[in-house]
């Protein structure tokens, strides 16, 4: 992944070039402000993926830890029905975050129900 640098003056001229160059590469986009590291920006499908996998990452992590310090975890027969139930509900609830979006919507804790709402919100 190469790194991609812009100045902040470069942001408020080319707002959509960068946001485009953010969503084609899905890689972040380092903002300077005076020569100097800023801030960091990147499309919010490569946001959510990222927080995704910080997420499985944090829970793998505990998991090994408490592996290490001695956990037995538990037998096959109650991690598989753990399993099915957390499958189960993981279904349930993708059905009730998505039986009123548009087929094209994905539900995400980090989506906006609309542009114009996150423009408002940023905006102000």
């Amino acid at each position: 992944m190469s790194t991609i640098i812009k100045s902040s003056s470069e942001l408020r001229k080319n707002y959509n070039t960068i946001s485009y160059i953010c969503r084609k590469t899905k890689t972040p986009v380092f903002l300077t402000k005076n020569g100097t590291g800023d801030t960091v920006i990147m499309d919010l499908e490569t946001f959510n993926q990222r927080e995704d996998d910080l997420e499985t990452s944090e829970r793998l992590f505990a998991t090994e830890r408490s592996r290490m310090l001695g956990s037995q975890g538990q037998p096959i027969d109650a991690f598989e029905k753990n399993m099915r139930e957390a499958i189960a509900k993981g279904a349930e609830h993708y059905q009730l975050t998505n039986q009123h979006q548009h087929p094209n919507e994905h539900a995400h804790p980090h989506q906006f129900p609309d542009n114009s709402n996150a423009r408002r919100v940023y905006n102000e």
